[in-house]
């Protein structure tokens, strides 16, 4: 029978995703049986007319498990399944309940170890009787719950979130602090540590902010909004550092861009493209890490066929120079199944600053 572990958090991109890569390739190393599954989400991808989640397609891509991977993510929820299981709760309570556990089941059989990847907080996806407090429950699972490194407000989502999962009778192992900055990292150790035990939660790490984990690339920006490649350049994982908005003359845009710079841009600004590429040419030192054309505007072909012969990724959505902006602003950063840097990152951060030994001996 195998050992299962409920990985859940606090609230939405505290690292999940991070914690479960992490884990499965540690658990892997050590030369465990592990598998994997997402019981509910909420992001998916369409696989042969399937709705399949995001993040069991990330980790079926990264370890390539020997499995169906629709057994791994049994629940997706498309936009407006909701409202449709309150009128007809009754008669798809059953069903969902019993989809869930019967792939838990298929996978679980002849595994050591089954990491179950919740969604969003303890108590997201009651909507459907399929909390994650829940699903734990259900599935005989205990808990790691990981949490943004703050100090008052981490304490006051850990004890909330832990409130549900202890009325529900399903035990959590600890809490794993993530994203804590580094100069704060001592002081943030320290306090949580005591003040955890105090309510005799083990703390099972803290993991230190990593801006490659947190920055978007443009092959994120193409996914998320749904953009047109003009060029894809030479490296669309190039991690974006700062965006500058094209809304001034060539002279004051130089000033801005650096390596890494994402230009957002009408696409009819043929003055500040070439101005970019101009500069990138200089040197490798100002390659951007991508251009993004808005508006629905592409330049005029002979400035579109310099863009080509870039190695600067350039894409065009039909948005407002604005609006894109705060799309790309407001990202939800996500480790991506090509994003090689990202995936090794979150392995390196959970083999180093995660205590895999007391997890493995209390689970």
């Amino acid at each position: 029978m195998s050992k299962n572990l409920f990985i859940a958090a606090t609230g939405m991109s505290d690292g999940k995703t991070t914690l479960s890569i992490g884990l499965y390739h540690h658990f892997q190393k050590i030369e465990k049986k592990v598998g994997f599954i997402k019981p509910v989400g909420q992001r998916y991808v369409m696989l042969d007319d399937v709705q399949i989640d995001k993040d069991s397609y990330l980790i079926d891509n990264i370890y390539s498990p020997d499995t169906d991977i629709r057994l791994t993510s049994p629940i997706a929820i498309p936009s407006g399944y909701t409202e449709e299981y309150i009128l007809h709760r009754e008669e798809r309570k059953h069903v969902l309940q019993e989809k869930l556990t019967n792939s838990f089941n298929h996978l679980a059989d002849g595994k050591d170890i089954m990491i179950l990847e919740g969604t969003g907080h303890a108590g997201v996806g009651s909507v459907l009787d399929l909390s994650n407090a829940y699903v734990a429950k259900l599935l005989g699972a205990k808990v790691i719950l990981i949490a943004p490194g703050g100090i008052g407000n981490t304490i006051d989502e850990v004890m909330l979130n832990k409130a549900l999962f202890d009325q529900i009778g399903v035990e959590v192992l600890g809490v794993v602090v993530n994203k804590v900055f580094e100069d704060k990292y001592e002081k943030v150790r320290s306090l949580l540590t005591k003040a955890f035990q105090n309510y005799n939660i083990p703390v099972l790490g803290f993991i230190p902010y990593r801006y490659d984990l947190s920055s978007p690339n443009m092959a994120l920006i193409k996914e998320s909004l749904k953009a047109e490649i003009l060029n894809e350049g030479e490296n669309p994982f190039q991690n974006i550092k700062d965006i500058v908005v094209g809304a001034m003359t060539p002279h004051y845009v130089l000033s801005y861009l650096k390596k890494g710079s994402l230009l957002i841009t009408p696409g009819d600004r043929e003055d500040l493209l070439l101005a970019a590429l101009s500069l990138a040419l200089l040197s490798s030192e100002n390659r951007l890490a991508g251009i993004l054309l808005t508006g629905g505007i592409l330049p005029r072909e002979n400035v579109a066929n310099l863009l080509k012969k870039s190695n600067i990724p350039v894409y065009h959505v039909l948005h407002d120079t604005y609006e894109t902006a705060k799309k790309v602003s407001n990202l939800n950063v996500k480790i991506t199944i090509n994003d090689k840097k990202k995936i090794e990152t979150a392995k390196t951060l959970i083999d180093e600053y995660v205590d895999k030994d007391y997890i493995l001996e209390h689970i």
